[in-house]
């Protein structure tokens, strides 16, 4: 059996174009040392943007168990990711990041769906500012 990966690729697209969001990547600027550049007098890393792109953000959700003392508590988690066209999410990597709805995220890493090379799904990890509540 043959898989028709144009079809695949239009699938995805038509998708984005009937429901899709936009989000633009950054890429924290580094001196000589690999340490981020900060503004003056700022908290805030300099960045630079990465890339813009279309596509469909959606929720996985993961298991997290809490050890407290004798027991266990099982609790899910919402992991943010975001599926495009492996070509326009191929510049990103893990460090970069994203200002999504629900507040910064860091990607943790780019994922080639079923190893075609025409559909990534990035995967982010909340960055805890402090004022997450």
């Amino acid at each position: 059996m043959s898989v028709n990966k144009e079809f695949e690729l239009y699938k995805i697209k038509r998708e984005i174009e009937r429901s899709g969001t936009q989000i633009t990547f950054y890429r924290p600027v580094l001196n000589e040392f690999g340490e981020p550049v900060y503004e003056d007098k700022s908290d805030n890393p300099v960045s630079e943007v990465v890339c813009v792109v279309d596509g469909l953000y959606h929720e996985q959700s993961q298991y997290v168990n809490v050890f407290v003392q004798d027991d266990i508590q099982s609790r899910t988690r919402k992991t943010p990711m975001f599926l495009a066209p492996f070509e326009e999410v191929k510049d990103i990597r893990p460090g970069d990041f994203a200002k999504l709805s629900s507040g910064p995220s860091h990607v943790t890493g780019v994922r080639d769906i079923q190893g075609w090379g025409i559909i990534g799904d990035v995967s982010f990890e909340y960055i805890d500012t402090g004022a997450n509540f």
